[in-house]
Order: structure tokens, then sequence, then C-alpha cells
């Protein structure tokens, strides 16, 4: 099974975790904006929501955390149309192809289960599983423009991180910070 063993010992995220999505700059998004549609709520880093101030600083070290067998069960929302379905599951079969993970239909018997949801909030999920209806957002058009931005928030709802921001990213990777635009640095 693909593992979800902590990625950090801790994250630094002050106070910047919010329970709830909230930001005025997702509808004003564009496709011609040339900006990731990804990122642009008031979440932590961008996309990540945790329920509480304890799960953001240990997430990925409790195993409860984990989907039991790499399977987790899902539904989608009434509100996608029948071109964003054929997306979403053609990601999924995407992630079956490369993954052990295995995303399922959830049943009645599923009382753990991720919501993927089409609300004008952004693309953003939890990290990990946490219990009950766990919601994860693809605002369509913007988080089904590629499969980046849809599996990027899948990786969160397993427990997985940004990679860029591990404690220990610089044994692993080299910032050209050359390439990066002024005010981005941080």
């Amino acid at each position: 099974l693909l593992s979800l063993r902590p990625l950090c010992p801790s994250h630094p995220l002050g106070d910047n975790i919010l329970k709830e999505p909230n930001s005025d700059a997702v509808p004003k998004w564009k496709p011609e904006s040339g900006k990731n549609p990804a990122e642009p709520g008031l979440y932590v880093e961008g996309d990540i929501l945790f329920p509480s101030r304890d799960m953001a600083r240990s997430s990925l070290k409790h195993p409860s955390l984990r989907w039991p067998e790499g399977i987790v069960p899902y539904e989608l929302s009434p509100t996608f149309n029948d071109k964003d379905r054929a997306m979403i599951n053609n990601l999924i079969e995407y992630f079956h192809k490369l993954t052990c993970v295995r995303w399922v239909p959830r049943t009645d018997d599923d009382d753990d289960f991720v919501s993927i949801e089409n609300n004008r909030t952004g693309c953003w999920s939890f990290v990990g599983r946490i219990g009950g209806r766990q919601r994860l957002n693809l605002h369509s058009p913007g988080c089904l423009k590629n499969r980046g931005a849809s599996v990027h928030e899948m990786m969160h709802a397993l427990g997985f991180l940004h990679e860029q921001n591990r404690w220990d990213r610089d044994q692993y990777l080299t910032v050209h910070y050359e390439n990066v635009k002024p005010g981005n640095e941080a």
C-alpha cells in the first residue's frame, strides 16, 4: 500500500488554519488570467484545510488518519455536469493505473468518505482521513482544467502535504530563486 507516513515532524502553520473555505478571489478567477486556479483561496499554503490546530501539527503521524487498506470511498456532487464527471472518472482511472490506492464509490456502509464538491471556493482539500464526510473541492472549470490540480487535491486527501515545504526539502531539491517572481521567495 501507498505509505502515508509522516513527511515532517512538525509543520509551522501559525494562525493561518481555517476550518471553512473563505475567499473572494476565487469567483473572480478566469482561465485567461494565467494564474494557478488551485491556489487563489485563503487556506493554509493556498489549498489545505485542517479540522483543528492539533491535527495540523500531526495529521500525517496518526494511523487513524490513513485510509484503511488504501481504499478511499467517495461521492460526487450532483452539481458537476457530464463533462466534469467524465474528467473526474478519468482522474480516478489515472490514479488506479499509477498507484495501489483505490477510489471507490461510497456505499451506505461507508461512514468515512470523500465528498468531491463543486463549490465556488477554489481547489482545496483536508489532509488525510478526518472521519465522516470529508470535503474536497474541485471548482469547475478551473480545478478541472487539467489533471494536475485535481490529482494534487486528491493527494492531500490521502495525507500528503506540499513537498516543497518539507522540513528536509533542501536535502532533495534545489530552489532556483532566479526563477521565482519577486515577492514570492518565501
